[in-house]
């Protein structure tokens, strides 16, 4: 099969699962022509570990603090007739890059979504893990998951948003969809590699709620579809828990910390006038 296959994988700071992600892009069972990291500006040892992979490294590229330039940045340089944007904390199963390619040209379709699975090593990473994979069946059950996979010729010059903190990878969804692009399913899926520690968490989320107050700020109405989201997650927690109960109070502790690091982040900006500093 003649299919030219570009995977650009948007990193900060992600040196504890680079090299997994990485690698499996790279055991993919139809190999892409080529795997770009665009690295947003990482401070650990990201960089150099992509590198020591034999991978195309973009360092310091985009703006800081904005995944949405960062991902255009890879894309730009991207050869592939098809591209696939893969998180830096994600690893493929080994047939999905040919899997997509076979829906792409048998299905006619223009973008694939990839089903995607939650796992966490340690106690805090496996509430954390419960918790989503619980979000993730609520929204598939709605409007699923993004897609990741994507004919290149459908996509725009700069795909994604560079002026939305977050959600980009939605936002470019929604504007496909309203182009009538055809979207499908593939069988094989990702695996999402949490956070080891509390704190790394606490870290990760600090960073995402800075960037959801300032997309709240931009187009509105953000923190009331949270809200919608947790309470349809957690009814699908208590409709299938898990085998530990403890790991339902580690989830309801984990919201706690969540909700009180929005409403730092709002309070600061919102309040205080103080704006939000990336990659924090």
């Amino acid at each position: 099969m003649d299919a030219r296959v570009s995977v650009v994988i948007p990193a900060y700071n992600a040196q504890d699962t680079i090299v997994e992600c990485v690698r499996s892009a790279l055991r993919q069972t139809l190999k892409p022509i080529e795997v770009i990291v665009a690295d947003n500006y990482s401070v650990d040892e990201t960089v150099k570990l992509a590198r020591g992979l034999g991978v195309t490294v973009l360092e310091r590229c985009g703006r800081p603090g904005n995944p949405a330039s960062a991902r255009n940045a890879g894309f730009r340089v991207a050869r592939g007739d098809f591209i696939l944007f893969l998180d830096s904390d994600e690893v493929l199963e080994r047939d999905v890059v040919r899997e997509c390619v076979d829906i792409c040209v048998d299905g006619g379709v223009g973008m694939v979504k990839i089903p995607l699975v939650f796992v966490g090593d340690g106690f805090w990473s496996r509430c954390s893990a419960f918790w989503k994979n619980c979000h993730y069946r609520v929204c598939r059950r709605a409007t699923g998951n993004v897609p990741r996979f994507f004919v290149r010729r459908l996509l725009p010059n700069s795909p994604f948003n560079e002026e939305l903190a977050c959600k980009e990878d939605w936002d470019l969804y929604r504007r496909m969809r309203s182009r009538g692009v055809g979207e499908a399913y593939c069988s094989s899926r990702m695996v999402h590699l949490e956070p080891r520690t509390l704190r790394e968490m606490v870290v990760k989320n600090m960073r995402y709620s800075v960037a959801l107050s300032s997309l709240s700020r931009q187009v509105g109405g953000t923190y009331g579809g949270i809200a919608r989201h947790v309470v349809s997650t957690f009814l699908e927690a208590l409709r299938k828990p898990p085998r530990n109960p403890l790991i339902l109070a580690g989830c309801v502790i984990l919201l706690l910390i969540n909700a009180y690091l929005m409403a730092m982040g709002l309070i600061r900006e919102r309040l205080l006038g103080i704006k939000p500093i990336p990659n924090i």
